[in-house]
């Protein structure tokens, strides 16, 4: 009434000459919701205490002006704020991970982004003793010498089958890694056979 605070999106003590200044918030981490339009200028500022000048962050985000993300949490610049890094605490050196990949530091013989996993290459549950075991899958047959983390079967090529990506699958013939279809003919008669089988 006696215009004795800043205006909502500035900051600062209004009873000195331009004692408000615009507040600084970092897009990225702070709440749109925050956002004013100003009513002398038209513009569009963030709003921020008016007298701290701290912005409205997003979960698990601080700062003044909203710029870095709490302890133990990556991703600034998500939509819904950081994310929590929930780095394996057996499995990982500490709990802060990667502030942009999200990546846990992780012990020796442990991998995954929170080193939850068997290290690289490697498959099965890292909690047990010996509980890791090598992937060994064909490079002939497989798209990827990292096979599944948890099962351990390979990922294949088309036309190639087995746990390590080592044979032609069911419906071709040939040797790794010319695996090729036996043909419309088979398939054709494979299709009655299994229909049959199944009734």
């Amino acid at each position: 009434y006696n215009c004795e605070r800043c205006a909502q999106g500035y900051t600062g003590d209004a009873a000195r000459p331009g004692g408000c200044r615009t507040c600084v918030c970092n897009s990225a981490g702070t709440d749109p919701a925050s956002q004013v339009t100003s009513s002398s200028t038209g513009e569009r500022l963030w709003k921020c205490d008016r007298k701290t000048a701290q912005c409205k962050c997003l979960p698990r985000v601080e700062g003044p002006e909203c710029d870095r993300c709490v302890a133990d949490s990556w991703d600034h610049g998500n939509t819904t704020g950081c994310q929590s890094c929930q780095c394996d605490p057996l499995g990982s050196v500490d709990s802060q991970c990667d502030l942009f990949t999200g990546l846990c530091r992780c012990k020796a013989g442990r991998g995954g982004r929170r080193c939850d996993q068997c290290s690289d290459l490697h498959y099965g549950d890292p909690t047990r003793n010996n509980g890791c075991k090598q992937c060994a899958c064909d490079p002939r047959g497989s798209t990827s010498p990292q096979c599944d983390r948890r099962s351990g079967r390979c990922f294949c090529l088309p036309g190639i089958d087995g746990d390590k990506c080592d044979r032609c699958a069911r419906g071709t013939r040939g040797q790794l890694p010319n695996c090729e279809s036996c043909g419309e003919c088979w398939i054709n008669w494979d299709f009655i056979i299994q229909e049959i089988s199944n009734k």
